[in-house]
């Protein structure tokens, strides 16, 4: 952390001079989605990235630790089924094959109500809905979930919060509906490319998207495509809180991973 701050000074200090937190393993996001704006050269950026996105790896890690605590104990009281168990498992893991990441749960990948999607997404793009509340700096999947039920896709309740996609409450969900990288395994992901143009060229009005910013298997970042002119996307999003076309994406052509999560 020591050589990271002393090589990375003039980095550290943008984002001090922004308002964020002292940079840790649990804020490590937080600083990774404001490298895109911070003008760093491609080298320094890729050196940025690359230790931001180890950093934060124990924050995955222990959800997926706790994930699998849930999954036991859900599986042992009769919760969840030993099939069930075997499909929660695999929506915690990483996926850094691109072909695993087609889900089996084919209903979820079926269309919204996009003028639904697009009214509650500009609605809550720059604030929150007080009936979910906000998951500062990582609040990303907490709305995207939103607007895809708002949108006409329906809950998939289970006792367990490792299992299934619902939200009951601010301290009662499951993890795929504020995990990003559960949340894309759960939903399933239909197109994964390192590279932005054809991103953009496979992804219409209404996807989910994500992005995994070191391309190590976890995506750390979700958003959803307000619209497209087919060589940007207007993305709404959170963490950082905006409705607008590409913003910092882009800047993870080639040296992260991007996913397209459902349709």
């Amino acid at each position: 952390m020591d050589r990271f701050a002393s090589d990375h000074a003039a980095f550290l200090q943008k984002c001090n001079d922004l308002g964020l937190p002292s940079l840790s393993a649990e804020t490590a996001g937080v600083y990774i989605e404001r490298v895109g704006d911070s003008n760093l050269s491609y080298q320094e950026e890729s050196e940025v990235l690359s230790f931001l996105d180890i950093l934060e790896n124990p924050i995955e890690n222990e959800a997926i630790k706790q994930g699998l605590q849930c999954i036991e104990i859900a599986k042992s009281v009769g919760d969840m089924a030993s099939d069930e168990a075997e499909d929660a498992v695999s929506f915690l893991l990483p996926s850094p094959d691109p072909c695993l990441s087609e889900s089996a749960i084919q209903p979820f990948n079926s269309g919204i109500n996009l003028e639904l999607a697009r009214s509650y997404a500009a609605q809550f793009a720059t604030t929150y809905n007080a009936n979910y509340g906000y998951i500062g700096g990582a609040d990303c999947t907490n709305f995207v979930s939103q607007i895809l039920h708002h949108a006409g896709v329906s809950m998939d309740c289970k006792n367990s919060t490792a299992s299934g996609w619902w939200w009951l409450g601010k301290t009662n969900k499951s993890n795929s509906w504020v995990n990003a990288n559960t949340f894309k395994n759960y939903m399933g992901s239909g197109y994964t490319t390192r590279t932005w143009s054809s991103f953009v060229s496979n992804v219409r009005s209404g996807d989910i998207i994500g992005l995994d910013y070191g391309a190590d298997g976890v995506v750390d970042h979700c958003g959803f495509v307000y619209t497209t002119d087919g060589t940007r996307l207007r993305i709404a999003q959170h963490s950082s809180d905006y409705l607008d076309w590409n913003r910092g994406w882009p800047n993870y052509n080639n040296s992260g991973r991007y996913y397209r999560i459902r349709r």
